[in-house]
């Protein structure tokens, strides 16, 4: 487990297990719907449910090449982080991961966790050899944007037609050199989130 401070609250950062489902399916519901409400339809975001999330991420569990990363405050799951091998299809290196997903319960979008996890995955990624992280993001969720430019992430040119419970919308990609990374953070960041492919 990895021990954070910020604003003299302890975040602790460890890997979601089994027992964790039920809650990292409701941060992630609560997330979701705080994140895309205006972007996917009201109907999507109201029908989908805690338990299609928990069975989304019993499916999670089983993929052995992801990473998940939670963190917790005051004994409670606050948000999640998953990240591992990039999909080949863009004709990456083998040296470039990719973050699946970033969500922070959204009644603490301000208390830093989403910047630990970030941190923690990227220090990770370096740790197993990485040397460039990507990110795909909801072209018309600029809050997302603006969190990765902060980070140093940048647009790389590449888009594509993505899905969510049957609703179409459009993904931009990110990426950030990680060979030699600095701190290129320009401003306090907020939250963070990306769409599970």
């Amino acid at each position: 487990m990895t021990q954070y401070m910020v604003r003299d609250k302890e975040l602790d950062v460890r890997d979601v297990t089994a027992t964790d489902v039920a809650d990292v399916a409701r941060v992630h519901l609560a997330a979701w719907r705080a994140a895309y409400r205006g972007i996917l339809s009201e109907t999507l975001l109201e029908r989908t449910g805690q338990a299609d999330f928990e069975r989304t991420w019993r499916e999670i569990l089983q993929r052995p090449e992801r990473t998940d990363l939670a963190v917790w405050q005051d004994r409670r799951l606050r948000g999640y982080i998953s990240f591992g091998p990039v999909d080949d299809r863009y004709g990456d290196s083998p040296a470039t991961g990719e973050i699946y997903g970033l969500y922070v319960h959204p009644d603490h979008w301000a208390g830093g966790a989403a910047q630990q996890l970030l941190d923690e995955a990227i220090r990770q990624m370096q740790e197993r050899g990485y040397a460039q992280a990507i990110v795909w993001t909801m072209r018309d969720f600029a809050l997302a944007r603006r969190f990765y430019t902060r980070n140093g992430f940048c647009l790389d040119g590449y888009g594509r037609a993505a899905n969510s419970h049957g609703e179409s919308f459009i993904e931009i990609r990110l990426s950030l050199e990680l060979v030699n990374r600095a701190n290129r953070r320009s401003g306090p960041a907020t939250m963070l989130f990306k769409g599970e492919r």
